[in-house]
C-alpha cells in the first residue's frame, strides 16, 4: 500500500517536471520558431478563406447561410471575418518579428566571427565563455592604452626637442 501512494506522491512533481521541460523545448533559435509557425499559418490563412467564402455567399445571397455555428446574417459574418483577418495580420506580424530576429542573429553571428581576433579554428572547440571574453577585452583595453601611451610620450619628447 505504500507504494500507490509513493507513486501518487510523484505524479504532480513529475507532472512539473514535464511543464518545465516542455518550456524549455520551446525553441531559442528564430529560425527554428520561423519554421515552427508556418502551420500556424497556414491554419490562419484557410480560416480566413472559409470566412471570406461565407462572407461572399452572403453578399450574393442576402440571405442568412448554414455554417457550422448555425444560421448566420452578413453582419455576423463581416466580424467574424474581421477577427479572422486580425489574427492573419498579428501571425504575419509574428513571421516578420522572427524574420528580422533571425536576419540580426545571422548578420551578428557572421560579423563576430569575421571580427573576432582569434576565430574558432576548430569547429569542435567549445564556444568561449563571457568571462574569457571579458579578460580578452580587458587585456586589449590595457594593450590600447599602452600604445596611447607611448605615443603621447613619444609626442611630448618631440615637442621638447
Amino acid at each position: 500500500m505504500a507504494t500507490p501512494s509513493s507513486s501518487q506522491s510523484q505524479t504532480p512533481a513529475s507532472s512539473s517536471n514535464a511543464q518545465q521541460s516542455s518550456k524549455s523545448r520551446e525553441p531559442d533559435d528564430p529560425v527554428t520558431k520561423l519554421k515552427s509557425s508556418i502551420p500556424l499559418l497556414k491554419e490562419v490563412i484557410t480560416s480566413l478563406f472559409e470566412q471570406s467564402s461565407v462572407v461572399v455567399q452572403l453578399q450574393s445571397s442576402g440571405e442568412p447561410v448554414d455554417t457550422a455555428d448555425g444560421k448566420l446574417t452578413l453582419e455576423q459574418q463581416n466580424m467574424k471575418f474581421a477577427k479572422a483577418l486580425e489574427e492573419f495580420h498579428n501571425t504575419c506580424d509574428a513571421l516578420e518579428t522572427n524574420i528580422i530576429v533571425a536576419r540580426t542573429a545571422y548578420i551578428q553571428a557572421y560579423e563576430s566571427n569575421t571580427f573576432t581576433s582569434n576565430p574558432d579554428a576548430d569547429t569542435d572547440a567549445p564556444p568561449q565563455v563571457y568571462s574569457d571574453y571579458l579578460s580578452h577585452v580587458r587585456s586589449q583595453v590595457t594593450a590600447t592604452k599602452e600604445i596611447h601611451d607611448l605615443l603621447q610620450d613619444f609626442s611630448r619628447s618631440l615637442d621638447k626637442s
